[in-house]
């Protein structure tokens, strides 16, 4: 569904660096590494909405490039950090924002939204409320449900459970990963917390200095780390001792 081909991108230091990455269809891979590594400059580039310096992105086999961005756009959901709402338009306002401007059909928009609210378990009366009139946990379910509202094949999740409260965002993660399974899409997770990785994604791609450094499952990343880095960046989340409750 998704393929990076060494993908570089420099600013006044080189964000990425060579990056090649695959994701088939239905898998989910969650991209964790220190701040600044580029690990949301890497979804701004599969998105469309930054070019790279040099390599390719290709959905589904098709290349993104300026000229196929806009359709291409239709088949991501894109969740950024902090959810991203719009203040002045209702949770629902939110949610039914692109399939307004699509020409969706009333009826149609009405049932997709009574769909994704039962997903994200959220009700109408919550529907009905600004952002700042819903918590911080149900206006991250608000940014689920946009994203998901044209049924996209590929979903983008920029830190999308930052700066919620530790135990909101462990009820989150959990409902995320079911939410995934159960609807089988191609995500790609953006973290910075080794352990909510393991939680929402299939495997781990980890980002040093503008490169993937090792992929693979949590257990994989403690047990034979590929580089120092790795087993600095394990040890710095005590992550040992959580493998070893399980």
């Amino acid at each position: 569904m998704l393929t990076l081909s060494r993908i570089s991108k420099r600013y006044d230091t080189t964000v990425l660096d060579g990056v090649s990455l695959d994701v088939a269809a239905g898998d989910s891979i969650a991209v964790i590494g220190a701040s600044g590594c580029g690990k949301s400059t890497l979804l701004r580039i599969v998105n469309g909405l930054v070019a790279p310096d040099a390599g390719s992105v290709h959905i589904d086999g098709q290349p993104m490039t300026s000229d196929t961005a806009r359709k291409l756009r239709r088949r991501i959901g894109y969740v950024v950090q902090g959810g991203g709402l719009f203040p002045h338009l209702t949770a629902a306002g939110n949610v039914t924002l692109a399939a307004r401007v699509f020409g969706w059909p009333g009826d149609k928009i009405a049932k997709r939204i009574s769909e994704l609210a039962e997903l994200v378990r959220l009700t109408t009366a919550q529907l009905d409320r600004k952002p700042d009139e819903l918590s911080g946990g149900q206006n991250q379910r608000v940014a689920v449900m946009r994203a998901l509202m044209l049924d996209p094949d590929l979903l983008l999740m920029d830190e999308p459970l930052a700066g919620l409260d530790p135990m909101v965002r462990a009820s989150l993660q959990r409902e995320l990963r079911e939410l995934f399974v159960r609807l089988a899409k191609t995500v790609v997770f953006v973290t910075h917390d080794l352990v909510e990785a393991d939680v929402v994604a299939d495997r781990i791609a980890l980002l040093d200095s503008g490169k993937i450094v090792q992929q693979g499952t949590l257990r994989e990343l403690v047990e034979s780390p590929a580089t120092r880095f790795v087993g600095d960046f394990v040890q710095a989340y005590r992550v040992p001792s959580v493998l070893a409750d399980r």
